[in-house]
């Protein structure tokens, strides 16, 4: 493996690594409306210090994957999950086709005719 190949994937490796996570980018924002770099020189160790108080619990989570019901119960929510996430779609498609050109339909809502 010579220089210039190394030259060439270590970038293409750092961008088909880089994740964009939500909550960071909720984060991000908050940070911009709040102003100053103090605040956000706060804000972003106690964010990934919450981040991992919160995610602790997932440590466990393997050892409870034993268990059948465990397995079965989230493969429940799994289908569920999936179930509601088609419905609003499915909502969302049929409010946009039966709404007005000119109409703003706020999130998730259907118009109603008056």
């Amino acid at each position: 493996m010579g220089p210039a190949l190394v030259l060439r994937a270590l970038p293409l490796g750092f961008l088909a690594g880089i994740n964009l996570c939500l909550p960071f980018l909720l984060a991000v924002t908050t940070v911009f409306d709040a102003g100053g770099a103090l605040k956000g020189m706060l804000f972003f160790p106690v964010f990934f210090v919450a981040t991992g108080i919160y995610l602790l619990p997932l440590l466990f989570s393997g050892l409870a994957s034993r268990f059948a019901v465990v397995r079965f119960a989230g493969r429940v929510a799994a289908v569920l999950a999936g179930a509601y996430f088609v419905f609003l779609g499915l909502r969302r498609a049929f409010a946009r086709q039966h709404s007005t050109p000119g109409q703003v339909l706020s999130r998730g809502a259907i118009p109603v005719e008056s």
